[in-house]
């Protein structure tokens, strides 16, 4: 996982879910030239404080 520019490490720290901007870089692997993910880069972290109704 890379963050992009203006994501900060303590954006993420201690959570175990955040919502958020992403990319997902892929490329063949293998034999079978099977797409997989190789690199997640986070864009933006999503605030999402908004009070439910």
């Amino acid at each position: 996982m890379v963050l992009g520019a203006g994501v900060l490490p303590t954006d993420l720290a201690g959570k175990f879910t955040v919502r958020a901007d992403v990319v997902v870089n892929s490329k063949p692997i293998g034999r079978t030239n099977e797409i997989k993910p190789y690199q997640i880069t986070v864009v933006r972290v999503i605030n999402d404080k908004a009070k439910k109704q």
